[in-house]
């Protein structure tokens, strides 16, 4: 899956994608772009490139990453330049 097909390791920049008000029939309909990136042209499909993002939510939100549980709450992402080492 291509979920943010312009993303670079290297570029120093989070991409971002956020779906809007898309109900789940047009959400199902429009999955399978993923595959192939070209989900990102859909009018209800955002992507954003930011240097950090923070995440904050009124009710009790559950942070998982790549399946695992990390905890709840509030969440902030940031880039850190040259933080690992990363071999393609």
């Amino acid at each position: 899956m291509r979920i943010a097909p312009e993303a670079s390791l290297c570029d120093g920049w989070l991409d971002v994608v956020t779906i809007g008000d898309l109900g789940k029939g047009k959400l199902l309909q429009a999955f399978p772009r993923v595959y192939k990136g070209t989900h990102i042209t859909h009018p209800k499909i955002y992507l954003e490139r930011a240097k950090k993002v923070c995440i904050e939510c009124e009710n009790r939100i559950l942070l998982q990453a790549d399946g695992e549980l990390l905890g709840s709450g509030m969440v902030s992402f940031q880039v850190l330049p040259t933080a690992l080492s990363i071999l393609v």
